[in-house]
Formats: C-alpha cells, sequence, structure tokens
C-alpha cells in the first residue's frame, strides 16, 4: 500500500511561514521519523531552489556587527509597522535602544533609512518590491 500524495500551492509568505514554524518546533524535527517531515524537507528545498532578489512583503531585517555578516529576516508582515513591532525591536533594545526611541527609529526606517547600533549591529525594512542588497 502506497502513502497518499497530495499537491500544495503556498505563496513564498505561506512557504516561509510554514518553515518558520517548523523551526520553531511546532512541526516535527527535519530528523524525526514522522512521515510529514519530508513535506517540509521539500518546501525548504523548493525555498532554497527558488531565491527571490526583491522583497515579496514588508522584511525587517537586522544584520550582525561581525564581518561577513548578511542581513537576515527576523520577521514579514502586510505593513512596515506590523514587520518591525516585535522581534526587530526586541532586538534593538537587545543592542542598547531606548524604548522611547523605537517609535521615531520604526518611521525612520520605513521611509528607508538603514539605522545602526553602537555596536555596529544594523536594522532596517524592506518594503515590497524592494530589492535584496548585501
Amino acid at each position: 500500500m502506497s502513502e497518499p500524495t497530495f499537491t500544495v500551492n503556498l505563496t513564498r509568505a505561506q512557504a516561509v511561514a510554514l518553515l518558520v514554524d517548523s523551526n520553531n518546533q511546532r512541526f516535527p524535527d527535519p530528523d524525526s521519523s514522522d512521515p510529514t517531515v519530508t513535506f517540509f524537507e521539500d518546501l525548504k528545498n523548493w525555498y532554497l531552489a527558488n531565491p527571490t532578489d526583491k522583497a515579496t512583503s514588508y522584511w525587517a531585517q537586522i544584520k550582525d556587527r561581525h564581518e561577513g555578516a548578511l542581513w537576515r529576516t527576523v520577521h514579514t508582515a502586510d505593513t512596515a509597522h506590523d514587520a518591525a513591532w516585535g522581534t526587530l525591536t526586541n532586538e534593538m533594545q537587545r543592542r542598547g535602544l531606548r524604548y522611547g526611541e523605537l517609535a521615531a527609529h520604526i518611521t525612520d526606517m520605513e521611509n528607508g533609512d538603514e539605522l545602526s547600533a553602537e555596536d555596529g549591529t544594523r536594522f532596517r525594512i524592506l518594503a515590497p518590491g524592494q530589492e535584496i542588497t548585501q
């Protein structure tokens, strides 16, 4: 008896959300023997094989201070405000930025500015369709 198969059509945002959830262990660990792991491995392989050169939604990104660091997306959302508040602002506070100043910094980043913390960590928000640069 063979396993049932099905086709799932996902947007890039949905694929990213599933991969984030699987990394947060809401779904099986890729090393487990659970049969649903195959789905996530296929999804991850598709995502890596289909890179994008433009943001598909608002992307909150961080570039760590060490040499060779790349921009990494910490949150995506339908609005810049929603993308910024949460993981990005938590990281900003961890690196010494004051809570009372975050709203002004977010507004600046919504307008295309990059923010640098004193330790050299950089923050930005990409708008949909904006070119991804490293």
